[in-house]
Order: C-alpha cells, then sequence, then structure tokens
C-alpha cells in the first residue's frame, strides 16, 4: 500500500500533513486507492474509492461519504457503501451531555445493511462496559484498570491476560466458527 500525502504551512510555526490518497495492488488486479477530503478543521469527511485500469476510474462503492462532527469534534453521522455503492452504514451517534459530551452515549441507523440502535455503559472510571450496538459486554481488571474480556457470547468472545508490568501478553478469543486463536506480543 502507498499513501501520499499533502503538506500545507500556515503562520511558519506550524505544518499540518494530511493522507490525500492510499493506493495499494492485490497480485494480479488493477490498483485500487481512495482518495481523501477533510474539513477546514482538518477532519476526514469523504473517503472516495476508485479502481485503476489506465486511469482511475471512480464509482460510489466502498464510499464513506459525508462523515459529520459536532462542534465538539465527535463524529454525529457517518454513510459507508458497500460493493454496489448502496447504504451499507448509515449511522447516526449521540454523547452524553447534549451539545457538550463527548462520551458516546447511543448509535443508531444502518449496521451492516440492517437497523439497528444501540446504547453504550460506562463504569465509573469511564470505561465502556457494554456496547448494545454489536452486543458485547466488556470487564476490567479493578486494580489495573485494563480490558479483562470481550463477551458477545459463549461462543465469541476475546480473553486478555497481562503480566506484571501490565504489558498485553496473551488475547485469546473464540469465535462463532469455534476457531481458537491465541497471539502473544512481544516487547
Amino acid at each position: 500500500m502507498r499513501a501520499t500525502a499533502n503538506a500545507s504551512v500556515g503562520d511558519g510555526k506550524s505544518i499540518n500533513v494530511n493522507i490525500s490518497g492510499a493506493m495499494w495492488r492485490l497480485s494480479g488486479n488493477s490498483k485500487k486507492g481512495y482518495g481523501f477530503t477533510y474539513n477546514g478543521l482538518n477532519r476526514l469527511t469523504i473517503a472516495d474509492y476508485g479502481t485503476y485500469s489506465g486511469s482511475w476510474v471512480n464509482n460510489s462503492a466502498y464510499d464513506l461519504n459525508p462523515v459529520v462532527y459536532d462542534k465538539n469534534g465527535n463524529i454525529s453521522r457517518l454513510i459507508r457503501k458497500n460493493s454496489t455503492g448502496g447504504t451499507r452504514e448509515s449511522l447516526t451517534y449521540t454523547y452524553s451531555g447534549s451539545d457538550t459530551g463527548n462520551q458516546l452515549s447511543s448509535i443508531s441507523g444502518y449496521y451492516n445493511e440492517s437497523y439497528k440502535s444501540g446504547t453504550f455503559i460506562y463504569d465509573g472510571n469511564g470505561n465502556a462496559t457494554s456496547d448494545g450496538l454489536r452486543g458485547l459486554t466488556v470487564t476490567y481488571f479493578d486494580e489495573l484498570n485494563l480490558p479483562k474480556q470481550y463477551y458477545q457470547n459463549s461462543t465469541n468472545k476475546v480473553d486478555y491476560k497481562y503480566d506484571d508490568r501490565d504489558n498485553n501478553v496473551t488475547i485469546t478469543g473464540d469465535d462463532r466458527n469455534r476457531n481458537i486463536m491465541r497471539l502473544k506480543e512481544t516487547r
């Protein structure tokens, strides 16, 4: 994959670099890529998908357009397209504290091409303990404030184990197909 960037220099004291695009090719396939558009505050607003066979061809497949933000910079709405250009996801995000909050309280809309909504619940430390959209429950180690388990059901969960320095050393997962994965992080 190759990414390109455009640099813009303001008053000479800071440089802001946004990624303007990403391009890749799978063996034997044409080039594919995204062109990115940002708003005046450098927030991503459009990801425009295209393919290359002699010249770039853009269609609405796999596009992300638009991404809308609230005054705090939180995503308030986004639309993603599927392979045919139809709507895959059209989501509205709400946050606690009406206009002043930054903690996600709910998501509603079309998710994986069907209507869903869900609320989010947090513990006293601000950690999400329930993701109502995907049906996930998260448990934490109380003394460490690190995630212990993401749980959807008995056949779809991920467990985390840590060493005595709070480094995540093992992730064990069990997906819907009863495939066990074990990942070890080395430092």
